[in-house]
C-alpha cells in the first residue's frame, strides 16, 4: 500500500475508533421528543373534570425544561402543582390539577426541549361534559429556529468543519516536504490557532444560547447566569455534548497557539498526525446529538453520520488550507499540480463518502417528495446538495491540466480564484447544515397521502389529508379488477395502528358511504406522528372477506 493509502487508512481508522466510542457510550435521549399520547386524550369528552394531566413522549424528558399549562373554557389558567416526571416512566410528564375545571372545552399547551436543543411544543383540547363553541386558544407554537439559534449553530459548524481538514492539509504537506512549496510557518500557526479558537468560542457561546432556548429566559439576562448554566449542563443532554466537546477544543487551542506550532504542523511525524484525533473527535458529540440517533438502527446511523461529518470536514478544511497555501506561498504551475495530486485523493474520497452516507440520510428522513419541497429541512437539504454539486464541478476543474492552454501562471491564477469559490460554496453548504440541525426533519411533515392498494378482488385508492397528528379527512374508493366501483360489499370497515407500538392498540375509523364504492371519514384517528398501518376490510354479499393493507407516514 502506498503512502497516500496508508494516510487515508490512518484517518479512517481514527474516525472509526471515535465512532465506536460514541456508539458504545452510555445511551442518552437524543434527537426530537414528540408527544405520543395524553390523558385525557386529545378531543375526548369527559364526564367529570380530570385530577391530573399526563403526557407521554417519544423519549425521556427533563421536567426542569418542560412546561404544561391548562386553560379552562373561560380562557383562565387552571391552578396546578409542580410538573414532575413519572417515577415509573421517564418519558411521561405529570401535572396535578389543584382545582376542577368548568364544564366545556379545555386547552392544554405543552413544551419540551429535545436533546439537540430543539424546542418542541403543541396544543390539544379535551372537553368536560359539553364541547364549547369557541374553546380558549392555545399559545402560538414556534414556527422554526430563531435567528440567534441559526447564527450561533452556523458559526459553530463553520469552525468545527474547518479545523480537522485544515490540520489534515498541513499533515499532507508535511508528508510531501521538499516536493511542494510550503506556506510560511507563521501563517500556518495563525490560521490554525484562530480556527481552533473560533471553534472553542462558538462552542462556549452555545451555552448562553441553549440556556435562553431551553430555560426560556431572556438572552440578555438570565441566559448569562452561571447558576442557569450549571442547571443546563447537569440536567440536559446538551450538557453531555458540551462536556465532551469543550475539553477537546481547549486542548487544540493550547496546541495551536504554541510558539513553534506552525513548524510542528508542517513537520513529518507520527506525533503530528495524532492531532487529527481530537479534531475529528470534536465532531462526535454533534453526530450523537443529531437526528441519526433516533433512527431505526442508531449505531449504524451515528456511524454514517460521523463519516459524513468527517468527510465534509476533510474537504472544507482542506480547501481552507489550500487557499492559505495558494495565497501565502504564491504557488503556480507545477506546484499547483503537485498539491492537487497530494490532496485530491482526500477530496475525492470525501465526495464519495458524502454521497453514499447522504443517500442513507435521505432514505431515513425524507418519506415523500412533498416533505422535501415543503419543509425547511427539505429545502435546506436541496440547497446543500446543489452547493456540494457545485463544489464537485470546481474540484474537477482544478484537476484539469490547463497549463498548456493558458500558461502556467495564468492557469494557477484562474484556479486559485475558483479554489476560493469552491471554499465559499462549502461555507454555504455549512449554512444549510445549520438549518438542518436546528429544524425538525422532513419526515415530520410528509404531506397529504395518496395510496393505491391492489389485491386480487380489486383496488383500494386511499387519500389522507392533511395527514398530521390530530384531525384528518380520509377518502376511500374501492374498485373491482375491471375498474368499476365495488358495489356488492355488505360492510366496509377500517382500522389504523402503529406497528412498532402495539401497546397503543387499534383505532376504528368510522367510514360513511358517499357514493358507489366511495367512503369518507373525519376525526382524530391518527393521534401521533410516525409510521402507521391501515387495514380496510370488506364483506361481500357472498360472505367473502376482502382486505387491503398499507403503511404510510403521518406528520407530527
Amino acid at each position: 500500500m502506498g503512502r497516500l493509502g496508508t494516510r487515508l487508512w490512518k484517518v479512517l481508522l481514527g474516525q472509526a475508533c471515535i465512532v465506536l466510542f460514541g456508539v458504545l457510550a452510555p445511551a442518552v435521549a437524543w434527537a426530537h421528543a414528540y408527544l405520543v399520547k395524553a390523558a385525557p386524550a386529545p378531543n375526548s369528552i369527559l364526564l367529570a373534570p380530570p385530577e391530573r394531566i399526563q403526557l407521554w413522549f417519544s423519549e425521556p424528558v427533563e421536567s426542569q425544561f418542560a412546561h404544561i399549562e391548562v386553560l379552562g373554557p373561560d380562557g383562565k389558567r387552571v391552578a396546578s402543582g409542580p410538573l414532575t416526571v413519572d417515577p415509573a416512566d421517564g418519558t411521561s410528564l405529570v401535572l396535578l390539577l389543584k382545582e376542577k375545571s368548568k364544564n366545556g372545552t379545555c386547552t392544554v399547551h405543552w413544551r419540551v426541549v429535545s436533546a439537540d436543543g430543539h424546542p418542541v411544543e403543541g396544543n390539544f383540547v379535551f372537553s368536560v361534559g359539553v364541547v364549547s363553541a369557541e374553546p380558549a386558544a392555545g399559545k402560538e407554537t414556534a414556527a422554526g429556529p430563531s435567528p440567534l439559534e441559526l447564527v450561533s449553530r452556523g458559526l459553530q459548524w463553520a469552525a468545527l468543519l474547518t479545523l480537522p481538514g485544515l490540520i489534515g492539509f498541513w499533515r499532507v504537506l508535511a508528508r510531501r516536504k521538499g516536493s511542494i512549496v510550503e506556506p510560511p510557518a507563521a501563517a500556518v500557526r495563525r490560521v490554525t490557532a484562530w480556527t481552533a479558537t473560533a471553534a472553542l468560542a462558538t462552542g462556549l457561546f452555545r451555552l448562553p444560547v441553549e440556556t435562553h432556548i431551553q430555560g426560556e429566559v431572556p438572552f440578555w439576562g438570565g441566559a448569562w447566569n452561571p447558576a442557569q448554566w450549571a442547571a443546563l449542563i447537569g440536567n440536559s443532554s446538551f450538557g453531555a455534548v458540551f462536556a465532551g466537546q469543550i475539553p477537546l477544543l481547549l486542548l487544540l487551542v493550547l496546541a495551536a497557539w504554541r510558539r513553534n506550532a506552525g513548524e510542528g504542523w508542517l513537520r513529518p511525524s507520527r506525533r503530528g498526525d495524532l492531532w487529527l484525533v481530537p479534531a475529528f473527535a470534536a465532531l462526535l458529540p454533534m453526530a450523537l446529538a443529531g437526528h441519526a440517533r433516533s433512527g431505526e438502527v442508531p449505531a449504524l446511523d451515528v456511524l454514517l453520520d460521523m463519516l459524513h461529518l468527517g468527510a465534509a470536514a476533510w474537504w472544507i478544511g482542506g480547501l481552507a488550507g489550500m487557499v492559505v497555501w495558494w495565497r501565502a506561498a504564491g504557488a503556480a504551475g507545477g506546484e499547483w499540480s503537485a498539491a492537487v495530486r497530494a490532496a485530491g485523493w482526500g477530496f475525492a474520497a470525501s465526495l464519495a463518502i458524502l454521497v453514499l452516507t447522504g443517500i442513507r440520510g435521505v432514505i431515513l428522513h425524507v418519506p415523500t417528495v412533498y416533505s422535501l419541497t415543503h419543509t425547511a429541512w427539505g429545502k435546506a437539504l436541496v440547497a446543500k446538495m446543489a452547493f456540494v454539486g457545485g463544489m464537485a464541478v470546481l474540484a474537477v476543474w482544478h484537476g484539469l491540466p490547463l497549463a498548456g492552454q493558458l500558461g502556467e501562471g495564468r492557469a494557477a491564477r484562474w484556479k486559485g480564484r475558483t479554489l476560493v469559490a469552491e471554499w465559499a460554496l462549502g461555507m454555504l453548504a455549512v449554512a444549510c447544515v445549520a438549518v438542518l440541525t436546528t429544524s425538525a426533519p422532513a419526515e415530520t411533515d410528509p404531506g397529504p397521502i395518496h395510496r393505491i392498494i391492489a389485491q386480487k378482488a380489486g383496488t383500494a385508492e386511499l387519500w389522507v389529508e392533511p395527514n398530521r397528528a390530530g384531525l384528518n379527512r380520509l377518502s376511500l374508493e374501492l374498485r373491482d379488477p375491471s375498474g368499476r366501483p365495488l358495489a356488492d360489499l355488505e360492510t366496509v370497515r377500517a382500522k389504523v395502528w402503529i406497528p412498532d407500538m402495539p401497546e397503543m392498540g387499534e383505532t376504528e375509523v368510522d367510514l360513511r358511504p358517499v357514493g358507489p364504492g366511495r367512503y369518507e371519514a373525519s376525526g382524530s384517528f391518527l393521534s401521533m406522528g410516525g409510521r402507521w398501518r391501515i387495514q380496510i376490510h370488506g364483506l361481500t354479499r357472498n360472505l367473502e372477506d376482502v382486505d387491503w393493507t398499507a403503511d404510510f407516514p403521518v406528520g407530527r
